[in-house]
């Protein structure tokens, strides 16, 4: 033998299927991060937007930076679904 997987003189492609398995899984763990990267930028860019409005409000009040921080921390953790 060669090093090749044969079946009755045919090529497998049980090793081509598994190597585009693998190719598509990348693909889609790429593209999703990418979508949770920009829905977590989307979300800190409202939660700054609510601390400037918070800190103009309340003329810099401390609390609205206890806010701020609880709003990004809420933009690291998905989502529950109910």
């Amino acid at each position: 033998m060669n090093g090749d997987r044969t079946i009755s003189g045919r090529h497998d492609p049980s090793g081509w299927l598994k190597t585009l398995g693998v190719v598509l899984l990348v693909f889609f763990l790429m593209l999703t991060s990418g979508i949770l990267a920009a829905r977590a930028d989307d979300c800190a860019t409202q939660c700054r937007s609510r601390h400037n409005q918070c800190r103009l409000q309340t003329k810099g009040s401390p609390a609205c930076d206890t806010k701020l921080q609880g709003c990004l921390q809420s933009c690291l953790t998905p989502p529950v679904k109910k």
